[in-house]
């Protein structure tokens, strides 16, 4: 599942999403933000379980796509506690990408940051929200992902008046 649009036609902006998640426990069932340039390739920042041995059972992580379905690397990936809501941002300032997560969509912490052609092309397609059960062999169950807030906007994005209780 991917829902997108186009970028403003200059730099800086920012795409901000409120995602409310009931992901199944096995691995890399995900859902997050993604930017996607011309060529197909994808950067994403993600909240994904795993349930293999030895692996990080919740994580936050920045991947890099060769496409939507051949995976490249995660130059950041932090452990969290297991959560369903994630407010998360991707924000082009015109020399870098800029990956920030928030616990209300006001207060935001830098959580990663790549120059903008360090992997992606320098025409970008669609900055977007999506999710993936990566689940060919498991429970056959799709997860559920609630978008509540969904922006691409120039600037630096909007903070959230509404905080959830």
């Amino acid at each position: 599942m991917r829902i997108g649009q186009a970028p403003p036609s200059s730099t800086p902006y920012t795409l901000t999403a409120k995602i409310d998640t009931m992901l199944w426990g096995k691995d890399y069932y995900v859902a997050g933000i993604y930017v996607l340039d011309s060529s197909g390739k994808l950067l994403t920042i993600q909240y994904q379980t795993a349930t293999i041995s030895g692996a990080t059972p919740h994580n936050i992580g920045v991947n890099r796509w060769n496409s939507a379905t051949s995976f490249n690397s995660s130059p950041k990936g932090e452990q969290v506690s297991e959560s369903r809501t994630w407010w998360l941002r991707i924000n082009n300032d015109g020399t870098n990408w800029n990956f920030y997560v928030s616990p209300n969509g006001a207060d935001w912490m830098l959580f990663y940051s790549e120059g903008v052609t360090a992997f992606l092309g320098s025409t970008i397609a669609s900055l977007g929200v999506f999710g993936d059960n990566n689940d060919t062999t498991g429970i056959g169950l799709s997860s559920l992902i609630s978008l509540w807030s969904f922006e691409v906007a120039s600037g630096s994005g909007t903070n959230s008046s509404w905080q959830s209780h």
